[in-house]
């Protein structure tokens, strides 16, 4: 009987049952099948890759909330701004009526003028993380542009008080057909931002022209009531009311209209705008048109929208633009409800002379240019809200799915090194019964062992007393 040979048959396997068992108790203990690249080389290099991959893309969960707060910042800032117009365009309300009396404006500006402080305050002082958000560092593009094919002139075509002539607001259409007066581009800067109404007032067969005093035969006279919050680079007043004779069926095409600073002696000559003037009868007095011209707010040099990395990769990035919402940005700096000074052209000596006649006699120029501004100012920061509520949007919708990206890519590197915790338990069962299994069938064999030796020497001892050899027992002889 080999007894060495197997005994160490069982010793062999019994190694390997212990490897197998250390293996599965190293298994349950951490969870983990592969713990590193001896266990499972290409199994291991995968699963490092992946785990990269859900690192980047759980900071990139991080960055997007951290952008959500900080549009949250942002949304809270316009909705006080919101809040501040809305209460500034009801004080223009109420101050557009001529029951008012001058401390009653004085009082009502006074609020407006605190009101324009505050917006500006909100506008350096809002900040996230040592960012400021509406100083146009973040801005894209161009802040109140209107249509690009009139760059800088924005259209307002019912006016908003009634032509002196009729006592009612009329429609910008000439009898002819088309409007009856509109602007054309101008240059953006290259002309001084104002808020004009056109009005034609009357109609005559020897018709002159007030700055001039050339008659111009049958024709009709034009009003122009302009008003600018630029003080002298305007002219010498804020309000300004001209006349000008236009003969009758008689278009004039890009007609320069001027500030009110060109005719007046040592002004600052400059254009409000180029406009078309169509041929006019008598049956269009009561036409009238209103216009704004703005220079819209170019973004900052070097200005650029803030970048977040939501994807986890480089180059995985979405853009956060914020505008600048202070008063100059919103083209609302220096709005008053007060009877402005009046400036008018006066023929002195044959010269065309602006010169002061006081103060008007009603705020409704100014009042109704504050509204109108105002008006444009919260569509301004209502579309900036809109797209802070769609950029706040998007940025949920890309944590969303990095979140569930995230959950698939721990399921696959968890199929690759994580332990089957069921099948490793009743893999470690088998092994800890083989370990038992061998110990004892190794102890059988040492008992085996130890019969066949006293079965051997008990020969031995009997074959050397037949042949006259010295007797003697074994000693735990049986």
């Amino acid at each position: 009987m080999d007894v060495l040979g197997s005994a160490s048959f069982v010793l062999q396997n019994e190694a390997l049952t212990q490897n197998r068992l250390a293996k599965d108790v190293n298994a349950l203990a951490t969870g983990l099948r592969v713990r590193s690249a001896a266990d499972d080389p290409s199994g291991y290099t995968i699963h490092e890759s992946l785990d990269t991959k859900i690192a980047g893309l759980q900071q990139s969960v991080t960055n997007v909330q951290t952008a959500t707060n900080l549009l949250n910042v942002a949304e809270s800032a316009l909705s006080n701004v919101t809040t501040i117009l809305q209460r500034i365009r009801s004080l223009i309300v109420e101050s557009n009526s001529d029951i008012n009396s001058q401390n009653d404006l004085q009082n009502i500006q006074a609020e407006i003028d605190q009101l324009l402080l505050e917006i500006n305050k909100i506008a350096s002082e809002t900040n996230f993380n040592g960012l400021n958000l509406f100083s146009g560092q973040f801005q894209t593009g161009t802040l109140g542009a209107a249509n690009p094919a009139n760059l800088g002139v924005l259209l307002n075509e019912t006016p908003p008080f009634p032509n002196p002539a009729t006592s009612q607001t009329g429609s910008n259409s000439a009898v002819s057909g088309g409007q009856f007066f509109s602007p054309q581009q101008t240059t953006v800067g290259s002309f001084v931002p104002t808020f004009t109404v056109w009005s034609v007032v009357t109609a005559s067969n020897n018709m002159i022209d007030p700055d001039t005093g050339i008659n111009v035969g049958p024709g009709v006279l034009l009003q122009e009531v302009a008003y600018s919050t630029l003080g002298n680079t305007f002219g010498p007043t804020p309000l300004f009311v001209d006349y000008s004779a236009v003969p009758i069926n008689t278009p004039i095409p890009g007609a320069p209209i001027d500030t009110p600073g060109t005719f007046y002696p040592g002004g600052n000559p400059g254009l409000i705008y180029n406009a078309n003037i169509a041929g006019l009868s008598a049956a269009d007095v009561g036409a009238q048109a209103a216009f704004i011209t703005q220079n819209p707010v170019q973004a900052p040099v070097g200005s650029h929208p803030l970048a977040v990395n939501d994807g986890g990769d480089e180059g995985q990035t979405v853009s956060i633009s914020l505008p600048n919402i202070n008063t100059d940005a919103l083209g609302i700096t220096g709005i008053s409800v007060l009877d402005p000074m009046l400036s008018s052209i006066q023929n002195i000596g044959g010269v065309p002379t602006t010169v002061v006649d006081g103060v008007a006699s009603s705020n409704n120029v100014p009042a109704s240019y504050s509204e109108i501004v105002v008006d444009q100012a919260l569509n301004l920061i209502n579309t900036a809200r809109a797209q802070i509520g769609a950029q706040t949007v998007s940025l949920q919708q890309d944590a969303n799915g990095d979140s569930v990206t995230i959950v698939n890519l721990q399921a696959a590197s968890s199929n690759i090194r994580d332990a089957n915790i069921g099948a490793t338990v009743t893999d470690f069962t088998k092994q800890q019964i083989l370990v038992s299994v061998g110990n004892s069938v190794l102890s059988q064999i040492e008992v085996n062992a130890s019969q066949l030796t006293a079965l051997l020497l008990n020969s031995f001892s009997g074959l050397g007393a037949a042949q006259g050899a010295p007797t003697g027992g074994v000693t735990g002889g049986g």
